[in-house]
């Protein structure tokens, strides 16, 4: 009898680029330590740390997925994964998909774990030149990006926009009351003169968050 194997690929994101070599064993030894997954093959190849993970059925391997994403943020790492696939021949490409994640995570500014399949911005984002992206930042946020005196303004937009526009949630991670949080969202409004109610203004300054989230 033989049993179908899910798997999915992931790649870990290298923090450290000055000593690429030595991050590379580093980052393979902590991952071994901190992993309790079974069925988790992990290695390098071509400056690149791959995770190869298995399971018998998709409800398993999602559960190790689970644990992975624990596992990246408490090592402080970005972890890309692909589609789950069922067939060898599909590897190679999931590598792709599993490397596009992780290059994904890295304009959020945060540790991680990302699947190609919650990509969406950040596949608009991709390849764009980095004056490229400070010029539409720039040009979406104006002053909020210009004048120091804005730094808590612009705190309050990021987090806004990572917690997906709500509230409750926003407030709750900024530590202060929800009519606080509307009040520094209609100076948002004054300053960048865009409406956090107009869907397209919304979205652009959801793009220009996501492009350079450490403004």
């Amino acid at each position: 009898m033989t049993a179908s194997t899910r798997s999915s690929s992931l790649r870990p994101r290298i923090t450290d680029p000055t000593n690429a070599v030595l991050s590379l064993y580093k980052l393979e030894s902590d991952l071994q330590q901190a992993m309790t997954t079974p069925n988790a093959l992990i290695f390098h190849e071509n400056e690149q740390v791959i995770m190869l993970v298995s399971a018998s059925t998709t409800a398993a391997l999602e559960r190790n997925l689970n644990v992975i994403a624990n596992v990246a943020t408490g090592l402080s790492i970005s972890i890309g994964a692909s589609e789950i696939y069922d067939a060898n021949e599909h590897h190679f490409n999931s590598r792709d998909l599993a490397s596009q994640a992780a290059e994904g995570l890295s304009p959020r500014g945060r540790a991680g774990h990302l699947r190609y399949r919650e990509m969406g911005l950040e596949l608009l984002l991709k390849g764009q030149a980095r004056q490229d992206d400070l010029a539409f930042v720039h040009n979406i946020l104006g002053a909020l990006v210009q004048d120091p005196r804005h730094r808590v303004l612009r705190e309050t937009l990021l987090r806004y926009v990572q917690e997906g526009k709500s509230v409750t949630r926003s407030a709750q991670a900024l530590g202060i009351h929800p009519n606080t949080l509307y009040q520094r969202l209609q100076r948002i409004e004054a300053v960048t003169g865009r409406s956090i109610a107009d869907v397209s203004d919304v979205t652009l300054l959801s793009l220009a968050c996501k492009s350079t989230p450490n403004i």
